[in-house]
């Protein structure tokens, strides 16, 4: 009886440092792909080029979280100048170009409810400005 609870001990301690040195390899192995990943360079680019300060974008009107009686929302911003200015709404989408002041204005319909308008403007030199307003569309009478 000593000699099976022995060799059962024994067996269990055997099976227990294996799938230790196992769980350590792994752990190990994860470690230096992670870092072989954040140092990589990619064979296209000789140098690591610098993030872009962001580009300003303003939104003039309607505020974020307005409460809206009207389908129509008229969108009023500024951002750099020439820039191409995507408008996402929840049913359509818009393209239009910001004027030499970096001025925009687009008309956006809207759906009942809340409605997620993203706005995106990209510059001349690939830099790039994203906004969301949330907007609620109310039939009910607002007072």
């Amino acid at each position: 009886m000593r000699k099976e609870v022995l060799l059962a001990i024994l067996f269990g301690f055997a099976i227990g440092l294996v799938i230790t040195f196992g769980i350590y390899t792994a752990n190990k192995s994860l470690k230096k792909t992670q870092t072989k990943e954040a140092f990589q360079v990619t064979p296209n680019r000789q140098e690591i080029t610098p993030t872009p300060s962001p580009v300003p974008l303003t939104i003039y009107q309607p505020a974020n979280n307005a409460l809206l009686d009207e389908d129509v929302v008229t969108i009023e911003g500024k951002t750099f100048i020439s820039a191409v200015v995507a408008l996402t709404a929840e049913e359509e989408e818009y393209l239009i170009t910001a004027d030499e002041n970096g001025g925009f204005s687009q008309d956006v319909d809207l759906i009942g409810g809340v409605n997620k308008v993203r706005i995106k403007s990209i510059g001349s030199d690939d830099q790039e400005a994203e906004t969301v307003l949330n907007l609620v569309y109310s039939t009910a009478e607002i007072e």
